[in-house]
């Protein structure tokens, strides 16, 4: 990890108002807000970028969850310590190029639902809407003008490409607390779902370009009472999913038709399957098999609540070594 990551780290956690820590792969103690650095380590400000697993002030419940996530056995494990004579829930998690851990706070008056990825998400929201906005304001004025190179264009289309990414996650992590707290509400009217999944389709091939993604629908229109903009969002997430963890030489197939009661959307790719021990986790949250090639871990859990939120279901098909469909029911109209 480079230096400035890790310094951006640490000044994200530093302004944090609740007890995290994180760590690298290494087991190397990266960040630790100054609530969990009153509470569990005895080093200075200064000095918060060292330490490891073997730090004498982390309780060895929190030691052996955290060498099992940073190991792979787990993508989190929660549990409770006890710290001062008072004890305290942990949940270590497993978010990507780090691990962290956070803590309840015992303090009175304290909001257990309040979501510490909520809190991060927020913090970066606005900075990476200003740069989204202000890239590609630089990206329209230099091809009016002609003035760059095929080098420079590559290069900013680069940049816009990783901003869109980290825009993606930390719209997630905001819709993850915002499901968890019940506050999102869907907004349903009558609609065609076939456009809703023409629309979600483009949107998925223009940010992935050079897939190939072949629709199967109907003539007659698939109506049912939802909310376009959270459908649209299920779509994009389960087929995003598809893209990226199937063969690059083979198409991913979106079907969708009407049976009974229910209007189906199906999302099949010929990559690499869901390994059996994944299977019953897949719509966890946080949750990253072994096969997955990055990403939070957040979009089939996202994807899954929504559906719900429809009064939906959504389950998978899946063989190793062939391929995956992902399977939306909808109420029609």
């Amino acid at each position: 990890m480079k230096t400035s990551e890790k310094l951006w780290i640490y000044s994200l956690v530093e302004a944090m108002p609740v007890a995290l820590l994180v760590f690298d792969r290494d087991a190397n103690l990266l960040a630790a807000s100054p609530k969990a650095r009153a509470m569990l380590l005895p080093i200075s400000k200064g000095d918060n970028h060292n330490g490891s697993l073997e730090n004498p002030a982390l309780p060895a419940s929190i030691r052996e969850s955290l060498y099992r996530v940073l190991k792979g056995y787990s993508r989190s494990e929660s549990g409770h310590a006890t710290i001062a004579n008072t004890r305290i829930e942990f949940t270590v998690a497993d978010i990507g190029d780090v691990v962290s851990v956070a803590f309840s706070d015992p303090s009175p008056g304290y909001d257990e639902n309040i979501d510490y990825l909520s809190i991060a998400a927020h913090e970066l929201k606005t900075p990476l809407t200003a740069i989204k906005g202000g890239t590609q304001l630089l990206e329209r004025t230099l091809l009016r003008n002609g003035d760059l190179s095929d080098r420079e264009s590559k290069l900013l289309g680069m940049i816009i490409s990783q901003v869109n990414r980290l825009s993606y996650m930390v719209d997630s992590l905001l819709d993850t607390s915002r499901l968890a707290s019940g506050r999102i509400k869907l907004t349903k009217s009558d609609h065609d779902l076939r456009m809703i999944v023409q629309e979600a389709v483009e949107e998925v091939r223009s940010s992935i370009p050079g897939r190939n993604i072949d629709i199967k629908m109907p003539s007659h229109e698939l109506r049912a009472n939802i909310d376009p903009v959270r459908l649209s969002q299920v779509i994009e997430n389960i087929l995003r999913n598809a893209v990226e963890n199937s063969d690059p030489d083979k198409a991913v197939l979106v079907e969708a038709y009407e049976d009974m009661d229910d209007i189906y959307l199906t999302v099949t790719d010929y990559g690499k399957g869901i390994q059996p021990k994944d299977s019953p986790h897949i719509f966890e949250k946080f949750y990253r098999g072994a096969e997955c090639s990055g990403g939070l871990g957040l979009g089939l859990y996202i994807s899954s609540e929504l559906v719900k939120l429809h009064g939906g279901r959504i389950w998978f098909e899946s063989e190793p070594g062939y391929g995956t469909t992902f399977y939306i029911a909808i109420p029609a109209r």
